[in-house]
């Protein structure tokens, strides 16, 4: 991937969280919950299981993340809506 694709995809999250669109290493255009839920999350499940981690707590963790893509919320917007109901 280029750097210019790389800076490009980082502007992207940052602007639109999980509606963001990335230049992928394949050179197509994936949204990011494709990405993320297509192959980010099981490169990483695989990622940890070569490194020994306990399987329970990969799926514990990486199932955060996954709930999270499929509700559309991210952490930022989770932790918005929390202090705001804590007011």
């Amino acid at each position: 991937m280029s750097f210019d694709d790389a800076k490009a995809n980082f502007f992207a999250a940052a602007r639109h969280g999980l509606n963001a669109q990335f230049n992928w290493v394949d050179g197509s255009t994936q949204a990011a919950s494709t990405l993320i839920l297509d192959h980010l999350l099981p490169l990483a499940h695989e990622g940890l299981k070569q490194a020994n981690v306990n399987p329970a707590d990969a799926d514990r963790y990486l199932g955060v993340i996954e709930d999270r893509v499929r509700s559309g919320q991210t952490g930022s917007q989770w932790m918005m809506k929390s202090l705001s109901a804590s007011e």
